[in-house]
């Protein structure tokens, strides 16, 4: 197999590597719009009943809770709503609790993310092919100089 074989090959697969993690990252990291996290909290609040709270309350509460929802994939969301849903629980969940259920598997998708770009970097390196020809031919030169100033002095002598 000849270098450029191996370049065209290596080019190949660092574009694949390329193509795919852009693929993870818009298909599993994009964040849900504003729009969509509203409706999972929406479809959320409706199965508890109120606790009283005003509507300027409620304003308020829904808007810390867009705020800690900003980053997370609308799957993400959407599974971690069903996830409390399925519990034996008769009350609205905590923003604290949801996130500890939207976190974990949004945290193992940065960590493959992590190392999905630690493998196309490590592909954009260069590949170091050994020594050229010419280099081989300087180290055989300077080794055999080496030699002969050994054979003349009887030993090596550096700086002097």
């Amino acid at each position: 197999m000849n270098n450029l074989t191996i370049l065209t090959q290596r080019s190949e697969a660092l574009r694949k590597l390329e193509t795919e993690l852009a693929q993870f990252e818009r298909e599993k990291l994009t964040p849900a719009t504003e729009d969509q996290a509203r409706t999972i909290l929406g479809r959320l609040v409706v199965h508890y009943p109120s606790d009283g709270r005003s509507s300027k309350d409620w304003k308020i509460a829904g808007e810390d809770w867009l705020r800690e929802m900003a980053h997370f994939p609308l799957d993400v969301l959407e599974e971690g709503r069903r996830d409390y849903l399925r519990q034996p629980y008769h009350r609205m969940p905590s923003l604290g609790e949801m996130l500890a259920l939207w976190s974990p598997p949004y945290e193992r998708r940065l960590a493959d993310a992590r190392l999905m770009r630690e493998q196309v970097e490590a592909w954009q390196r260069p590949v170091y092919e050994g020594p050229t020809e010419a280099d081989k031919a300087d180290i055989t030169k300077a080794v055999a100089e080496l030699g002969a100033h050994v054979k003349a002095k009887g030993r090596l002598a550096f700086g002097h």
